[in-house]
């Protein structure tokens, strides 16, 4: 079988970015390092789905995005070492454009246009702590709280026959997450260790349904389970670690 186009289907991608890191002393204990970071593209996509030399269904796409993120954090130690900990917080701040011209080829719906925007505010603050106690064994525990924000505006217009239609919705989800592990070192070089971790993705809402009907998709969750081991023989010459 072979595919026949009447478009040759180009993409064409530009992007920006930058960032600004840095570190500070705090005290002889306390480190500070912040990142402020800035990204962005915009995109030009010439498609034909419908595989065929006719204008059956093609599309033309140009979408963009704007992000601006910022985080801060501090990291710290007790006394000789035993208690180290870090802290601090992110910010995410990000607009989507998209804009699709979609050829059907039909004397009654000739082309449909259809854009959508969707703006994204989101702050987590975390902590992390390692404890070395008994020598052997390290415990480290963290947690973090996530706030994140969405609004969706879609809209759909058909050339010739209807006006143009917006549809918008919003959502915020706040949700905790954190981790758990026991360190068991064997030696300098060879540890075990065993690991609980929960996991999170904010939802979404989808650019093929009417936001008034439809709900945004639900936040995904996972708990993990995790052992495992690390070790190191013949002065680091062989390593190997392993995890079920």
């Amino acid at each position: 079988y072979r595919g026949d186009y009447n478009k040759v289907g180009r993409t064409t991608r530009d992007t920006f970015g930058g960032f600004l890191r840095g570190e500070m002393p705090v005290s002889d204990r306390i480190d500070l390092t912040t990142i402020t970071a800035y990204e962005s593209y915009e995109r030009f996509r010439d498609s034909d789905p419908d595989f065929t030399p006719d204008v059956l269904f093609e599309t033309l796409t140009e979408d963009d995005s704007q992000q601006f993120t910022q985080d801060v954090k501090f990291n710290g130690k007790a006394a000789e070492g035993a208690i180290r900990w870090s802290t601090g917080a992110a910010f995410i701040q990000e607009e989507l454009n998209n804009l699709s011209l979609i050829d059907v080829n039909s004397d009654l719906f000739p082309v449909i246009r259809r854009q959508f925007k969707q703006e994204t505010t989101a702050v987590m603050i975390y902590t992390v702590a390692a404890f070395d106690f008994l020598e052997d064994f390290t415990l480290e525990i963290g947690a973090r709280y996530n706030y994140e924000t969405k609004s969706f505006r879609i809209g759909e217009f058909i050339f010739a026959q209807f006006p143009e239609l917006f549809n918008e919705g919003s959502k915020t989800w706040r949700e905790p997450t954190g981790k758990i592990s026991l360190t068991y070192h064997i030696n300098d070089t060879t540890q075990m260790y065993i690991k609980y971790s929960r996991g999170y993705k904010v939802g979404h809402f989808n650019s093929n349904s009417r936001v008034e009907a439809d709900s945004p998709a639900r936040a995904e969750f996972i708990d993990a389970f995790e052992w495992g081991y690390k070790g190191g023989w013949w002065d680091g010459r062989v390593q190997s670690r392993g995890a079920f």
